[in-house]
């Protein structure tokens, strides 16, 4: 199955969920949302990896490490992480289901940016959630406005841990 062929699950059932519509797709995986097969109530993010890496040794204990450390990661401006599982073939991860734009779409929106209380308020909560990951050992490595959401109620999340590492407090450099 192709990366293309993802679009087809639109309507499936998958790890226990419904997958009610496609919300973006990467070049790692795309994103579901998905209503729990028992309680259409429970709403859930659900990251399907692409099938082609599944089968790439490289990419899957990436993707392990991020599930790892995401388990470990519990933080109001983090992404909240259920669990990453195996079911019909494709690897998934279940995830917090947000409401808003990434900071990406917010600036686009805007063409000259946005004013500076706004954006020192939307980096000080983004601050929060890094800090709270590099006090677990975790360094992102890949911060850009797409992997800051913006929830309705003002909420900054940070996304996509998929290349962050761990590091060996040993390795740390005091500040």
């Amino acid at each position: 199955m192709s990366a293309d062929e993802l679009d087809g699950l639109v309507g499936s059932e998958l790890v226990g969920y419904r997958l009610t519509a496609q919300l973006g797709r990467g070049g790692m995986a795309a994103v579901f949302r998905g209503e729990n097969a028992l309680d259409p109530s429970i709403v859930r993010a659900i990251k399907v990896v692409h099938p082609e890496l599944t089968g790439q040794r490289e990419f899957m204990l990436r993707f392990a490490e991020e599930a790892r450390l995401l388990e470990k990661l519990s933080h109001p401006n983090v992404v909240r992480f259920f669990g990453a599982r195996r079911d019909q073939g494709y690897q998934v991860m279940e995830l917090e289901l947000l409401e808003g734009e990434t900071l990406g779409t917010r600036l686009r929106a805007a063409g000259r940016g946005l004013p500076v209380p706004e954006v020192v308020g939307l980096m000080l909560q983004a601050c929060e959630g890094v800090a709270a990951a590099h006090d677990l050992g975790v360094v992102h490595r890949d911060l850009k406005p797409d992997n800051l959401f913006v929830t309705h109620d003002g909420r900054v999340k940070v996304l996509d841990f998929g290349i962050a590492r761990a590091i060996d407090a040993t390795k740390r450099v005091a500040a």
